[in-house]
């Protein structure tokens, strides 16, 4: 019966765990590994759950822990991983002045309401409206007289936010790509409705690295 064979299963993984020196993972252990993923593993993994679990089977062979399952191990390696951006988000979020968070804030709004200090929210089907954020997407173009004034605007107008110079010395360098690529396929009124901390996070990091 299916039940004898669970039970001899059973059987057999303590017998190779006795023989090979091993112990079942508990609950704290789980709670340990996520935190030694968290600190250890998720800034260098640059959001791929893979190599985390690669990582956490790694860990637990030197620890003598029998690995978890494959389900429980990628349930692990995103929970590290969302504790890790959140942790990355928070810190940076801690170090903006409110002034800062505006300007990071008025790049999601068309130019002329942030000359005008007014919200709007009247933006086409695709969310393609004018925000000030598209100009610096932009790609230079072919090289001109032209093209290098819109360059040095560009400059101008990241300057301008005043992001605090060292914002991201301990920031993993594909921590900040993460953020970048964020800001770069979501359109500036889907950007609108994250939480500040992430939002945030996400368009300094993106004005950081196109500086």
């Amino acid at each position: 019966s299916s039940t004898a064979f669970t039970n001899t299963f059973s059987s057999w993984r303590a017998d190779i765990r006795v023989r090979f020196g091993f112990r079942e993972a508990t609950v704290a252990d789980a709670d340990m590994l996520t935190v030694w993923l968290r600190d250890h593993v998720a800034g260098e993994a640059g959001g791929e759950i893979e190599p985390m679990i690669e990582r956490l089977e790694l860990r637990c062979r030197e620890l003598t822990i029998e690995p978890p399952s494959p389900d429980r191990a990628e349930r692990i390696a995103r929970t590290a991983l969302r504790a890790h951006e959140d942790r990355f988000h928070n810190s940076v979020y801690r170090h903006r002045s409110p002034t800062v968070q505006k300007r990071l804030d008025n790049l999601l709004r068309p130019e002329k309401d942030v000359d005008n200090d007014a919200i709007q929210d009247q933006e086409d089907a695709t969310g393609s409206a004018p925000a000030v954020l598209l100009k610096l997407c932009g790609s230079p173009g072919r090289p001109s007289l032209a093209s290098m004034q819109d360059e040095l605007a560009k400059l101008k107008l990241i300057r301008q936010i005043e992001l605090p110079a060292n914002l991201f010395d301990r920031a993993a360098p594909r921590d900040l790509e993460r953020c970048r690529q964020r800001v770069s396929v979501e359109v500036p009124r889907d950007l609108r409705r994250h939480p500040d901390a992430a939002r945030i996070t996400w368009l300094a990091a993106f004005v950081y690295l196109r500086a």
